[in-house]
Formats: structure tokens, sequence, C-alpha cells
């Protein structure tokens, strides 16, 4: 067992939802933050 073999256990890893990315990645558009109000806004 060496440090350059370890690898995190299967499941606990998980990708970043990428927000804002154009309409078709599905998170595009309002980024999932709604059409109005003050948190909608940057």
């Amino acid at each position: 067992m060496n440090l350059s073999n370890i690898k995190p256990a299967a499941g606990s890893v998980k990708t970043n939802k990428r927000l804002g990315r154009g309409v078709a990645s599905g998170k595009g558009g309002t980024s999932t933050r709604g059409h109005k109000g003050a948190k909608s806004r940057s």
C-alpha cells in the first residue's frame, strides 16, 4: 500500500454541476435560480 495508488471509495466522489453553460446542458438559462427576485439577480 503506497500513497501513489490510493483511490476514494466507490460512490463517494461526485462531479459538480456546471451551471450556466448553455441551454442544452440542462442547467443553463436561469441556472437553477428561477426567474425573478433578488436571489435570482447577480
